[in-house]
């Protein structure tokens, strides 16, 4: 059984296993609470989830047979091919009178099939946005995936689902000896980012490549040693082009695609990195649909700094795709934020006038 305070199930507690027909909760806040349960033979198959159920705690509560009307999907059309890199979902705007898009999230699920039953991509955004950015790596080139959309209320209520579309993806960049690495951005034989005097790219447990700035960084698993490491590349260190003050990120990011065994297992990795990150550096995780977050309290900086290692987890903290498919989707890079001239400047200004400030009480007191 899994309970939650959202209908998403994020960071859900769950409780296994249970041997009667019925399970008394611990003290809960106040608020709408989501419930469900699967089963699981003598084998350990497991069934799928049950439908979803809610209860409110402290009263209160929402009136669920009044939800918006499904989105209308635009963007891509049926059958459009989109870049496999960043590709773009789109939908109409809110045209619900009934509804203001400020009450409204969007939830948005990709699946290699119209059943929808094993995701490739199930994401969640805030105030009823009408595009969604797939994370870098997510999906795979040459290869056909079905999508849909649905709002979701405050308070947990949600419309039907849109029509399912499909799409296709392109080739992507060319990996010619089929590693895991765009070509363009292979690394050569001087390069030993590890130090264990064996270049990078004749070992099997590292692989890294060029950043976009002429760095490089590379990327190990620690553990498990049954994941794999599937493929890396480079990016550019501004992952939503937003025009926002961006952290200084020499660098700038690697995405990388890990393999897991077991649904909802956790990793351990290691970036290598090729400068000396600066001591105030912290290591920030690219959202395509957010922009960079700070990714510290799971990242640690060796006593050198010329690596990090990082906590990631399938369908949890990290895994940009959202949910447990036994696949973990990242993009991350160090990075530190110096304050613009204009802000270093109004401090400047405020020390200033607090000296004189301070100053003239004091002659005034003599």
């Amino acid at each position: 059984m899994q309970y939650a305070d959202n209908p998403f199930f994020t960071n859900a507690v769950t409780v296994e296993p249970l041997f009667e027909n019925f399970y008394t909760l611990p003290p809960l806040d106040s608020g709408k609470w989501y419930w469900r349960v699967l089963a699981l033979d003598p084998a350990g198959n497991a069934s799928d989830w049950s439908m979803v159920a809610s209860l409110t705690v402290g009263g209160g509560g929402s009136d669920c047979s009044f939800a918006p009307d499904p989105p209308e999907l635009q963007k891509p059309e049926y059958g459009d091919e989109v870049p496999v890199l960043d590709a773009k979902l789109k939908i109409a705007p809110l045209k619900d009178k009934d509804w203001k898009k400020q009450d409204l999230m969007t939830q948005w699920q990709v699946c290699e099939t119209d059943t929808f039953d094993q995701l490739t991509l199930d994401g969640v955004l805030d105030n009823s946005n009408t595009s969604f950015r797939t994370p870098h790596l997510s999906l795979l080139p040459d290869f056909t995936y079905n999508w849909r959309v649905r709002y979701v209320s405050i308070d947990g209520c949600s419309s039907a689902w849109s029509e399912v579309s499909l799409f296709d993806t392109g080739l992507g960049p060319v990996d010619f000896n089929m590693n895991g690495i765009p070509d363009e951005q292979e690394v050569d034989l001087s390069v030993d980012l590890d130090d264990n005097l064996v270049a990078d790219v004749q070992q099997t447990d590292i692989k890294c490549v060029t950043t976009l700035t002429g760095g490089q960084m590379g990327v190990s698993i620690v553990e498990p040693v049954d994941a794999v490491l599937e493929a890396v590349a480079a990016m550019d260190a501004d992952c939503v082009d937003d025009g926002k003050d961006l952290p200084d990120m020499n660098l700038g990011l690697v995405s990388f695609r890990i393999r897991v065994v077991h649904p909802g297992d956790s990793a351990k990795l290691t970036l290598y990195l090729s400068e000396t990150a600066h001591n105030k550096a912290r290591l920030y995780r690219c959202d395509p649909n957010i922009g960079l977050l700070d990714y510290s309290t799971n990242a640690e900086f060796s006593a050198d700094r010329t690596s990090v290692t990082m906590i990631v987890e399938d369908g949890g903290v990290g895994d940009a795709d959202g949910t447990v498919n036994q696949v973990i989707v990242v993009t991350a890079g160090p990075g530190v934020y110096f304050p613009p001239p204009s802000a270093m400047g109004s401090a400047v200004n405020i020390t200033e006038s607090i000296i004189d400030i301070t100053e003239s009480i004091i002659n005034n007191e003599h």
